[in-house]
């Protein structure tokens, strides 16, 4: 069963060979597609899945990593201690797909947490026993050391997400805190990581970015800390992508034809936004799950870049889009 409607794939730029993938991936409403800027499109195309409680995915994974199946469970109110712990702590799981070489089968990658705010009013023991349970799903060592340092990095910010390799060979959790509009400098010097990420740091500033959130990624592998240092930057009012990629092609890390990819991705018919009350993401019933696809609204837009800078090495960009399918329930009930 594809999982992915051939009419939004080809919105996608020629060459970006994700096509073949919509056989492979989960039943979702949601698709990100991670594009490598410095590199062009020669590599193709890394795809996240969106499987959440809200749209009923959850119910509609098959073949789950532990970690992903889990917190479906918990979702759904099942299992020891999950429901308790891991329900009202995550909102979202996205599986990221790489895109394959040679014959290699599209597997997830990664599986990405997405920390609701009530994670992070949690008291530290109940905070750290969260990330804990996250660990051992994922099948990661935690121990006292890895305690120590997370709370320490949890001074940087709110935690967004928390990643696991699933399908890699490194064993980095990465995590992932909102800096919001403030500087990530100081928030990498508030979790004593002062003189982190010269090069994105120094990018980030010339590039001015008004109107956009920063979201800081460290890679973590048990007490100790790699040496990437990624910054997301998201914008998120009217006008900031324009300035945003134009700085990054005007420094030479954006060509012109990739710029122009991402300023005509976005849309979504006029009346969607009045009002929004017909419309709503939940997957219809599976077993019509093809036949619905020509009944959904694609929107689209683009959601940040992503600065990566590591020790010795070039810094790399990243654009990422979003993809995501509504449907009017009125129509989808009432459909042959």
């Amino acid at each position: 069963m594809m999982a992915i409607p051939a009419h939004l794939m080809v919105r996608l730029a020629d060459g970006l060979a994700v096509g073949q993938a919509a056989r492979f991936l989960p039943i979702s409403s949601g698709f990100g597609f991670e594009l490598g800027l410095d590199g062009g499109w020669a590599r193709g195309v890394d795809i996240s899945v969106r499987i959440e409680r809200e749209d009923g995915s959850h119910r509609l994974l098959r073949g789950a990593p532990p970690l992903a199946a889990a917190i479906c469970r918990a979702w759904e109110g099942a299992g020891d201690d999950l429901a308790g712990r891991l329900a009202p702590a995550i909102d979202t799981v996205w599986l990221e797909y790489d895109a394959p070489e040679a014959d290699r089968p599209w597997t997830p990658s990664l599986a990405f947490c997405r920390l609701t705010p009530a994670f992070n009013r949690l008291g530290t023991g109940k905070a750290l026993a969260v990330v804990a349970r996250l660990h051992d799903l994922a099948g990661y060592d935690w121990d006292a050391a890895a305690e120590r340092r997370f709370l320490a990095l949890r001074a940087a910010g709110p935690l967004r997400h928390i990643g696991f390799p699933i399908g890699r060979k490194s064993r980095a959790v990465r995590l992932c805190f909102s800096i919001g509009m403030g500087d990530p400098a100081a928030a990498l010097d508030r979790a004593g990581l002062r003189g982190r990420g010269p090069d994105s740091l120094r990018v980030l500033q010339g590039l001015a970015p008004d109107g956009c959130e920063t979201v800081l990624h460290l890679d973590i592998a048990g007490a100790d800390i790699g040496p990437r240092t990624g910054l997301e930057v998201m914008p998120i009012r009217p006008g900031a992508w324009k300035p945003l990629l134009d700085g990054l092609v005007a420094c030479g890390l954006c060509r012109a034809d990739q710029a122009a990819l991402i300023r005509g991705w976005p849309g979504a018919p006029a009346g969607l936004w009045n009002p929004l009350a017909p419309l709503s993401r939940r997957l219809p019933d599976p077993g019509r799950w093809p036949a619905c696809w020509e009944k959904a609204v694609i929107v689209r837009r683009a959601s940040h870049v992503k600065l990566v800078s590591e020790p010795g090495e070039a810094l790399t960009v990243k654009a990422y889009l979003f993809a995501g399918l509504l449907w009017n329930h009125w129509r989808v009930r009432g459909a042959a």
